[in-house]
């Protein structure tokens, strides 16, 4: 039976290190030293790399000793191997991983295993039932190395002498320098997080004896270690949700999330072979978390629905004070002819007539172009123009990482590939709003606050990145007040398409609210979902695009990357005869849009506003 444990994992420095990648060298230099506000650091992936290439050389050699004869091997090598091949996941096994999973992947987890939706079924202790895919959803958890709050590392330069990379030999008259932390007799500190079984645990302990060396350069005599584990009395829980006592005005909700680890958000590659990241949390990714913490907690299958059916905005950057906060709706730019960006919200005339005392559409009309969309440099007299993207304030801080490259066939590192990636660097804050907290879904995430159960959102969870703190809060004014506040800067969304006020109750709005993936036009898909006709199309699109892959949880590899409609795209659509009724819509809430196999994983989720514009609030 696995046991959650926390604890320390101390690395004395024995000698220089070099670890390089996350900052730029500096001028004269060849490469630097990690490091962070706090001074030098060991990133979590080189420190749990180096633990599991420790762990993966004991394994194997113990497995090769138990082994005498060729015809023994050939007889038992799937029986009793303990180390599965992760880096050639396509290939067919008559058994190993698949039922009885490894140590490698028990202990660290597997590939796919720091991703939603790819197990088939998820018991009360995070593992995946023997039957189906077999891969651990839990592994050993790691922060970046410190040094102790009070301690310090110096930095020193170390020359070198260049090699030919034609002959191999040393370049005459040609030298480099690199930036190493002088630290020797120095400490730092990572913690861990694993739930692991006692065996196990005590395997992990024993086995970090071996890593000698981190970072590179080791067959230089650089990053010589020695890594002692800590492990707490008590389990230190970790909040990574809160929410307030009583029930929230009108189900909505500001949402604050606090990044307490390095977080990566895909996109695709920027020039030069780096791997880029979002500078935002996806709504649909701060939900994936939340839905992930609840299933590894029990919660049954009814409660993940109503947990589902939460609307999350985008969460964009904010200071630790700062009180601004985005709506649970599409938002993008606008740029006024002296140069400054405006907020618009696309869905701001919807909501002001939802919210108004009655009126006409030309009333509403009348008072956007009154109180329009104003720049603050110009006022009433700028010029606003339509701009591609998304705005989303200041940009979050952004390391970048450089790690080698894996060699998928010989499962070691391809010499002189090397590849980037982007990081948004712990610490800093994200701030947007939820709607749809009624008093059950309440009831559901109040249970996982009381768990302690940590939450990650993005990839690469399982190398030490993700992990979040998020809190709901909230409102502190009324609906009224909330909806002029960012009504003021509304765009005009109906002024660009007009309708008549006897159609006002043939409008359906529909927004996406995780990504979506369909065979063909996406605006003929929703056509037939809705109505039963590919051909009818919306009146207004707005949509955001990105690119998506995954991992294959029943072919054990990965899958295409092709393009999905990102979370907060919105169409405006109008009835050919009458809107769809009520329980038609709610059901395909529910069920999604998309193959079964990306439903499964979460994609396809919409949310219908069939009353929007009709309805008026008294």
């Amino acid at each position: 039976m696995t046991e959650l444990r926390t604890g320390r994992i101390h690395i004395a420095l024995d000698g220089p290190l070099l670890v390089g990648g996350h900052t730029p060298p500096p001028s004269g230099f060849h490469a630097a030293t990690a490091r962070s506000e706090a001074g030098v650091l060991i990133p979590a992936s080189a420190l749990k790399g180096a633990i599991r290439e420790a762990v993966w050389r004991r394994a194997r050699t113990e497995w090769e000793e138990r082994l005498t004869s060729s015809e023994e091997k050939r007889a038992t090598r799937e029986a009793v191997k303990p180390v599965c091949e992760p880096w050639q996941p396509w290939k067919e096994r008559k058994s190993g991983c698949d039922v009885n999973p490894c140590r490698i992947c028990r202990i660290f987890g597997a590939p796919g295993a720091d991703r939603p939706g790819v197990v088939d079924s998820i018991t009360d202790t995070g593992r995946t039932e023997p039957t189906g895919t077999g891969w651990g959803t839990e592994g050993l958890r790691l922060t970046d190395a410190r040094p102790e709050p009070d301690a310090e590392v110096p930095t020193g330069a170390r020359f070198g002498v260049a090699i030919d990379r034609v002959t191999g030999h040393a370049a005459p008259d040609r030298l480099f320098r690199r930036e190493v932390a002088e630290g020797h007799g120095a400490a730092l500190v990572a913690c861990f997080r694993a739930r692991l079984t006692p065996e196990d645990f005590e395997y992990l302990r024993e086995t970090l004896a071996l890593v000698d060396s981190i970072g590179n350069s080791r067959t230089r005599g650089y990053g010589r270690v020695r890594l002692t584990l800590e492990q707490d009395d008590e389990v230190e829980s970790v909040a990574g949700l809160s929410l307030p006592e009583g029930a929230l005005d009108e189900g909505y909700a500001r949402v604050v999330v606090d990044a307490l680890e390095p977080l990566h958000f895909g996109r695709p590659p920027l020039p030069g072979s780096t791997r880029g990241t979002e500078r935002f949390i996806a709504g649909g990714a701060l939900l994936g978390a939340l839905i992930g913490g609840l299933l590894r907690i029990g919660e049954p299958t009814e409660v993940i629905e109503q947990v589902a059916a939460l609307s999350l905005s985008d969460l964009w950057p904010a200071e630790p004070s700062s009180a601004a906060i985005s709506t649970p709706f599409p938002r993008t730019a606008g740029l006024c002819r002296c140069g400054q960006e405006v907020d618009r919200t696309l869905l701001g005339a919807l909501v002001r007539r939802q919210t108004s005392s009655g009126g006409t559409l030309d009333a509403l009309d009348a008072a956007l172009l009154d109180e329009g969309e104003r720049c603050p440099a110009c006022g009433p007299d700028g010029d606003i123009k339509p701009r591609r993207g998304v705005l989303g304030g200041e940009p979050p801080r952004i390391r970048l990482v450089t790690r080698l490259a894996l060699d998928p066939h010989t499962s070691s590192f391809a010499h002189g590939m090397l590849y980037a990636r982007e990081q948004i660097e712990p610490g800093q804050r994200f701030t947007g709003s939820a709607a749809g907290l009624t008093p059950a879904v309440l009831t559901a995430l109040r249970r996982l606050a009381a768990s302690g159960e940590p939450l990650q959102v993005g990839g690469l969870r399982n190398r030490g990145l993700g992990g979040v703190r998020i809190q709901f809060e909230p409102w502190t004014d009324t609906l009224g007040v909330r909806v002029a506040s960012f009504q003021r800067r509304a765009g005009g969304f109906l002024r660009a398409h007009p309708v008549q006020d006897w159609q006002a109750d043939r409008l359906l709005f529909v927004v996406a609210r995780t990504p979506l993936a369909v065979s063909g036009p996406v605006e003929a898909a929703l056509g037939e979902a809705l109505f039963g006709d590919s051909a009818h199309r919306p009146l207004a699109t707005w949509q955001r695009w990105t690119s998506r892959s995954g991992w294959d949880a029943r072919k054990r590899r990965p899958r295409d990357v092709r393009p999905v409609v990102r979370p907060g795209s919105c169409w405006l659509f109008l009835a050919p005869a009458s809107l769809p009724d009520l329980a038609s819509l709610r059901r395909l809430e529910v069920d999604g849009l998309g193959a079964d196999e990306d439903r499964r994983l979460g994609l396809g989720r919409l949310h219908f506003f069939p009353d929007l514009i009709s309805r008026s609030t008294p």
